[in-house]
């Protein structure tokens, strides 16, 4: 047919949760995480997407930048993915990340309990000099 647009067969939901973050209380985030993940899936959505450093709450304070990162390959992060283990939909999550000596400000792309990847941030506004690109 000339003009016609064929319908998208492999459509997508996507949630963007514009949340508040919660400072200093990982367990109050995961739970908020788990309960708008939750929503968001009973709504249709297959990727839920969650703030920039939502996890451990947005800081540009080095010292609390450096006691909320999460290096990927600890136990407290595997704890974490086990927490999300039940929900359904592919989560972005923004969190503080600590690799070595470095802090990044990063998401993490989870399905299940099990991370698929890891995405750092590149492009840093000018008060978030602490963070490595």
């Amino acid at each position: 047919m000339i003009g016609s647009i064929e319908p998208l067969q492999n459509r997508i939901t996507v949630a963007a949760c514009q949340l508040f973050d919660v400072q200093d209380d990982l367990e109050q985030s995961l739970a908020k995480i788990k309960e708008y993940a939750t929503r968001a899936a009973a709504e249709g959505a297959a990727l839920v997407c969650f703030p920039e450093s939502y996890l451990q709450g947005y800081t540009t304070q080095e010292t609390l930048a450096r006691e909320r990162a999460l290096d990927i390959s600890s136990r407290p992060f595997a704890d974490i993915l086990k927490q999300l283990a039940s929900l359904q939909p592919t989560l972005v999550i923004g969190f503080i990340e600590q690799a070595e000596e470095q802090l990044f400000i990063s998401a993490a792309v989870v399905r299940q309990g099990r991370l698929l990847g890891c995405y750092r941030k590149t492009r840093l506004a000018p008060g978030e000099r602490l963070f490595d690109p």
